[in-house]
């Protein structure tokens, strides 16, 4: 038996090609001695990130197994690589909870078109889209701080060690998930903001192959991912829209973008329900799965994209959301907030925010703000704010209603004028 030099699939000694990866098998090749050591496929890294080679999400230290898609860790010396420009990505998957009958629905896309729709009841929604400026920092966060290293990334400021929320993600944990509700009205509308976000540290799979793919943004709005093993590629439409929600967002990925397969026709009644799915280069029937966003036309062998919102109409909606990918650069908000929480441990007291040591510009001016009191010193003020003003209203009270209160002690009406004071 031979092994695969690309791929390490085995294979018969007489094979000239993989039958996994499809790559040439030179003459006489044999796999690699035991005592060698790991080998590590094109497109993994020796010291990257531990993760799933099933859904790409970090692979935490003291789990064998994936909580997300419940895949068997294995081959863990092939790590995802890090990326040149110290970009990083974070996987997220995103609920919507139905205002209507309280179902939880997939948004398996950062949709910024200002409404949803229920997977359940099919009732269209508004959206209060700031809502993916919160999700975005949540994700960036997690993907900055997540362990196994208390400093999470490390982002060369103060230490944060023994403040990381994060830290179980990537040593117990997979993900954190943060639950965003209420309403939010504007223009006259009310929109929910009733999103459940999950992020993950990891880094996107080839769907072919399961390697690491490598990103790339093209023009601005487009990006290409290509697989390093298999060499499969795939390209993605980024709406500006997307990235201007959080500042640190390079680039999104997600298969509702997906432009370089067409969108399979879709046959609807007058009321617009979808009955049928047809294939847009030949008009052939295309029969979808559950859950899956790509058709094969079995007419033409076109490659269809199926978008969510026909999943939704033919009620073939997965029941669990899909992830999708986000990648960042730089130190995360909540890196920057314990940093210097670390560095000022009196900024939360301080009115005027940042160090207390720090200039303040009153509008004539930078001037130094006030020193920060202690506590004791706070409660003798407040003290002295309440009991001073009584003392001077008692006082007030008493000059002002003095003869009032002689007169009823010495048995004097209320329409009898009262006798003189004893003092002038």
């Amino acid at each position: 038996m031979i092994s695969c030099p690309r791929c390490t699939q085995v294979l018969p000694d007489n094979a000239t090609f993989c039958m996994s990866c499809g790559a040439p098998i030179q003459s006489g090749y044999r796999a690699p001695q035991a005592n060698a050591g790991p080998a590590v496929r094109p497109g993994y890294s020796a010291d990257g990130m531990r993760i799933c080679h099933s859904c790409g999400a970090i692979a935490p230290t003291e789990r064998t197994s994936c909580s997300i898609c419940s895949h068997a860790f294995t081959r863990l010396e092939e790590r995802a690589p890090e990326r040149p420009d110290g970009a990083y990505w974070a996987q997220i998957r995103t609920e919507l909870t139905c205002r209507q009958c309280g179902s939880k629905s997939p948004v398996d896309e950062p949709d910024v078109e200002g409404t949803v729709t229920c997977a359940s009841c099919n009732t269209v929604q508004a959206f209060d889209i700031s809502v993916w400026t919160e999700a975005f920092e949540h994700a960036h966060s997690v993907a900055d701080l997540a362990g196994p290293s208390v400093e999470g990334r490390g982002g060369g400021g103060a230490s944060i060690a023994g403040r990381n929320p994060f830290l179980p993600i990537g040593i117990s944990n997979t993900t954190s998930t943060l639950e965003l509700t209420g309403m939010n009205i504007s223009g006259g509308v009310m929109r929910t903001r009733n999103l459940s976000v999950s992020a993950s540290p990891g880094h996107p799979l080839c769907s072919v192959c399961h390697t690491p793919v490598e990103a790339m943004i093209e023009g601005g709005t487009r990006v290409s991912t290509r697989c390093p093993t298999c060499g499969d590629r795939a390209a993605y439409a980024m709406p500006p829209a997307v990235t201007n929600l959080h500042a640190p967002l390079v680039l999104v990925l997600a298969d509702d973008q997906r432009v370089d397969r067409p969108e399979a026709r879709v046959n609807a009644t007058s009321a617009g329900m979808v009955v049928a799915l047809n294939c847009p280069s030949c008009g052939g029937a295309i029969d979808v799965e559950v859950g899956e966003r790509t058709a094969t036309c079995r007419f033409c062998k076109t490659a269809c994209r199926i978008p969510q919102r026909t999943l939704l109409s033919l009620k073939k909606q997965n029941e669990r959301p899909r992830p999708w990918w986000a990648l960042f650069r730089g130190p995360s908000p909540k890196r920057t907030e314990l940093e210097q929480a670390v560095t000022n441990p009196y900024a939360g007291d301080n009115p005027y925010g940042g160090s207390p040591h720090a200039a303040v510009d009153s509008g004539r001016g930078l001037e130094d703000p006030p020193a920060v009191m202690t506590r004791n010193a706070k409660i003798a003020d407040g003290v002295l704010r309440v009991v001073v003003p009584m003392i001077i209203l008692f006082g007030v009270s008493l000059v002002l209603f003095l003869p009032v209160v002689w007169g009823w002690l010495n048995g004097y009406g209320s329409d009898t004028p009262p006798p003189p004071l004893p003092f002038p």
